[in-house]
């Protein structure tokens, strides 16, 4: 079996004669004579198959997609991945994005990710905290303040949508301290308090 070309227009090996394409996604090939490998299916790949003349064809992979990750390094992934239910297992470890600063607005932050450090509005030495915005249900949050001289006050038991439900309210008197809380659609959308920890020395 001779050496197999593809291309968009392809030349029979030593000689000068054309051989066009004229169907839209075809392959050009050559096996002994010269073939146009009509285009697959959607969601079709192409497959090295030497049982057939061409030696190649069009085939469906499992469940259309990818089925398994191996050797992977690092994977950048740029949109957010749905598990359909599934459980995500033997993890190694969890890791979250570095802590990202947020400085309280009229009494609000939007957060953005888990791990977030707050500052005062107008670095002021103390400041409320009430409104917990750009989260959903079963987001987690981990927080700690940017300065011991600037002391965020999550306050607790304030009536509404976006707020934090604990045992009290907790300042993040210390850059060390943390708050751990979990958000949860009960009679209201709220963030539930798992946490807290005085970690100072």
């Amino acid at each position: 079996m001779g050496k197999r070309l593809i291309g968009s227009v392809g030349l029979k090996p030593s000689a000068d004669t054309g051989f066009d394409l004229n169907e839209k996604g075809q392959i050009h090939g050559y096996s002994d004579t010269q073939f146009a490998l009509p285009v697959g299916d959607d969601d079709q790949v192409l497959t090295a198959d030497s049982g057939e003349a061409s030696g190649l064809k069009w085939a469906t992979s499992a469940s259309g997609a990818t089925t398994a990750l191996d050797n992977l390094a690092s994977v950048a992934v740029n949109d957010t991945i749905d598990m359909n239910t599934q459980n995500l297992t033997n993890t190694q470890y969890f890791g979250c994005k570095a802590y990202l600063e947020k400085t309280i607005s009229s009494g609000n932050i939007t957060f953005t990710q888990t791990l977030t450090e707050i500052d005062t509005e107008a670095d002021a030495s103390t400041d409320d905290l009430d409104g917990f915005l750009g989260l959903v249900n079963g987001y987690w949050l981990s927080l700690k303040s940017v300065d011991s001289s600037r002391d965020p006050t999550l306050r607790s038991g304030i009536t509404g949508e976006n707020k934090m439900n604990g045992v009290g309210s907790y300042t993040l008197a210390d850059k060390d301290y943390r708050w751990i809380g979990n958000c949860y659609i009960g009679g209201y959308f709220n963030i539930q308090e798992l946490s807290r920890s005085s970690n100072t020395a």
